[in-house]
Parts: C-alpha cells; structure tokens; sequence
C-alpha cells in the first residue's frame, strides 16, 4: 500500500488555484508536464510511501492519536513554489498554505514523528505545506530558469481562508495517472 496522510483542499480555493495553473500552462506549453487535477489537490502532512497492509493498524493508531492531540487551524493560500529545477530530474510546482498559528506544523511534526519508522519525510526536515499543481517531467535549462523567475514573481489570488478540523489517511495508487486517492480513514482533530 502506498500511503500519505494530508488536509483537503475546499472548493472556495479552486478558483485561484485554476489560475496559477493557466498562468503556469501558458508559461510552460512547450515542456513536458504533468498537471494535478482538481480533484487530487490536497496538501501531505506525512508521505510514507510503500508500507505493508499489515501496518495499517499501527498506521492508524498513530493518525488518531496526532489528530487527538492537535488543534484545528485556519489555512489560506500563500504564493507559488518550486522543488528541484533541474533539465534531469524536472521539478514540482505548488501553492502554499499558510496556517493562522503553529496547530498545523506542530500537527505535522507530531505525526511524522509517531510515523518515524514509516515516514519518507527525513526527520526534523521542513515542513512546507502546499498543494502541488504540476510536476514538470522535461523542460530546457531556460525553461527552468523562466519557471523559477515566474514563481519568484506570481502572486497568488488570496481564498477565503478555511477551517481545518480533519486530517485523511489516503492510499495512491502509482503509475496510474488518473487513478483517484482513496479515502481510507479521517481523523477529526
């Protein structure tokens, strides 16, 4: 099972999100680009990526106690990103999130840490909330550089900030493009 723990992403966001997305279309027609869809936006909490089916019981008890321990916060979104831009490896481009208060990265820093011998995420890494819109499989080294002076300069439409109250064990299924996530459990905070 391939597995991440996230927040979902409501519908007063997609509208901004849209827009970066046709923003970054545009800039990026020519590359080879993988665009996530509407209905996969959601931001990761914890990427744990291959596990047994047999630690989905320990899996779960840790997501319910992080989620019994953690405050519900509120998340708006906060301008565009960039992980790795290189011609090899490509990159991922996102939206951040920004949470009123420190509930939602000490919510992240819990479970990761209660996930420790699962997590793909190093421990003590940074934690960068955000809601990834493409990942751009080849572009040229001067694609790249516009890609990355476009992020610098992008500013993002302000949503409706939300409450979040929940955080969702998902399962993905990979090398499946379309494949929707499926929803395994939700854990109200």
């Amino acid at each position: 099972m391939r597995l991440f723990f996230a927040i979902d992403v409501p519908e007063e966001a997609d509208e901004a999100l849209f827009e970066a997305q046709r923003g970054l279309r545009e800039l990026l027609a020519c590359a080879k680009v993988s665009w996530a869809p509407q209905e996969k936006w959601h931001a990761t909490i914890a990427f744990l990526g291959e596990v047994p089916e047999t630690d989905l019981p320990q899996i779960i008890d840790a997501g319910r106690r992080a989620a019994s321990r953690a405050e519900e916060f509120e998340v708006s979104l906060s301008g565009l990103g960039v992980f790795g831009t290189s011609a090899r490896y490509g990159a991922a481009v996102w939206a951040g999130l920004k949470a009123s208060g420190p509930a939602f990265e000490l919510l992240a820093k819990d479970l990761r840490h209660s996930l420790r011998e699962h997590c793909r995420e190093r421990e003590g890494a940074a934690f960068v909330p955000h809601v990834t819109l493409a990942r751009v499989r080849q572009a040229s080294p001067q694609q790249l550089k516009t890609l990355r002076t476009f992020v610098r300069s992008y500013t993002i439409r302000p949503s409706v900030p939300w409450q979040c109250a929940r955080i969702i064990l998902y399962e993905s299924t990979p090398h499946t493009p379309n494949a929707p996530y499926r929803r395994i459990l939700d854990f109200s905070l």
